[in-house]
């Protein structure tokens, strides 16, 4: 479905069609479209009128947060049809990452660019990892999981969108926790490669999440000395060495040896 380019959710509604209690969504341009048996209503058919000043006034608050507009992430390298892809609104001094819990939009991270502060809106319950929805369902060959929503969109970037790539939604130190909630997403690729940054806790953070996942499925990529990250790598534009890091990865075994 397109419409979020152009429209933004409002509300779940019942609906008239399937009789279901919250599977039709409502949006700020009037129109609706139902999840349970894919009716939609066009703004004309509608009674709908937008409330002028009912939005929260709460940064926090999801309905807040989630605003902006389809633009290259220029601070980051990353291209309109990146961040489109991956649903990323940003303003001026903005970047607002999209959390999915199904087919909507139930939670976001906004990054603000100057400080690079965080604050979170909306529902996580439920949701899967940045960029999940892009794949759902699919399975295939190679995963490839970040730890920051800008790394998922680089390695996508870099590799043309040829295969598979998320991040993590709360950082290394919940990487345990988001990969389980998770779990059947990515056990349904044959492999996964982890590109957590070059730092401490992103290594041990790897570490971790490859004991929790089936043997020898699991491998570890090392960034090439002097980056930090898949982000870090685009910006330079290092294509190349990326790719051959990223082959170059380590399959970690149940024993916690790198062959």
């Amino acid at each position: 479905m397109n419409t979020r380019s152009e429209s933004k959710f409002i509300k779940h509604i019942p609906c008239d069609s399937c009789g279901s209690k919250d599977n039709n969504s409502l949006y700020d341009d009037g129109h609706t479209y139902c999840f349970g048996c894919n009716k939609r209503t066009s703004p004309n058919q509608t009674n709908y009128t937008p409330p002028v000043s009912t939005l929260p006034t709460d940064k926090n608050s999801f309905l807040h947060s989630y605003k902006g507009s389809y633009n290259a992430l220029e601070d980051r390298k990353i291209s309109l049809k990146t961040a489109k892809a991956f649903g990323v609104l940003s303003s001026p001094n903005k970047h607002v990452y999209p959390y999915y819990n199904n087919n909507e939009v139930s939670a976001t991270k906004t990054r603000e660019v100057d400080t690079k502060k965080f604050y979170s809106g909306g529902n996580f319950e439920g949701t899967g990892l940045f960029g999940e929805q892009l794949y759902r369902n699919t399975g295939g060959k190679y995963l490839t999981i970040t730890e920051g929503e800008c790394d998922a969109m680089a390695v996508h970037q870099m590799f043309g969108g040829k295969w598979a790539v998320v991040s993590l939604k709360r950082g290394c130190a919940s990487a345990v926790k988001d990969i389980r909630e998770s779990i059947e997403f990515v056990e349904a690729y044959e492999n996964v490669v982890l590109a957590f940054d070059n730092d401490d806790a992103g290594q041990k953070a790897a570490r971790q999440v490859a004991r929790i996942l089936k043997p020898n499925k699991t491998k570890i990529m090392s960034f090439p000395i002097g980056f930090k990250d898949a982000n870090d790598m685009l910006k330079q534009g290092k294509f190349e060495e990326f790719t051959k890091a990223w082959w170059e990865a380590k399959t970690y075994t149940p024993s916690g040896i790198r062959v």
